[in-house]
């Protein structure tokens, strides 16, 4: 038997409810190619960052709602390590690797020269990745 949405608890619902987004992520940021360019530490991976998320909210949101739950959620995609690292065309910096719409590989092999920076605004732009994982 399984239980009703209405008695898991939120993170477990979120964990249901983003399930192929997360996975989605994992594999997106997994490139080896794009690790290493990136020099993405383990931590860093956004199913660790997210793994951690899960394991850590419910410090801060004793007793709270599904909605506070998501929205925090939310929040913590779009400012996830690998949104923050802007992979562009170092012949044309203003080429940037848009991570929701193109394989890493596809990218890499039409532009000339990689490179990559940190940031401290997410790519694409928050709106752009809440959107991508189906709330708005």
């Amino acid at each position: 038997m399984t239980a009703s949405a209405t008695s898991l608890h939120p993170i477990e619902i979120l964990r249901q409810r983003y399930a192929g987004k997360i996975d989605r992520l994992t594999e997106i940021f997994s490139d080896p190619a794009f690790v290493k360019l990136a020099a993405l530490k383990d931590e860093e991976r956004p199913q660790v960052e997210i793994a951690n998320f899960f394991d850590e909210i419910d410090t801060v949101l004793l007793n709270a709602d599904l909605g506070k739950y998501e929205r925090a959620f939310l929040h913590r995609i779009s400012s996830l390590t690998c949104f923050k690292i802007r992979v562009y065309d170092k012949n044309r910096p203003q080429r940037l690797w848009n991570p929701l719409d193109e394989d890493f590989r596809a990218f890499a092999s039409r532009v000339g020269r990689l490179s990559c920076q940190g940031s401290q605004l997410p790519y694409p732009p928050s709106e752009t990745i809440i959107s991508w994982l189906g709330f708005l």
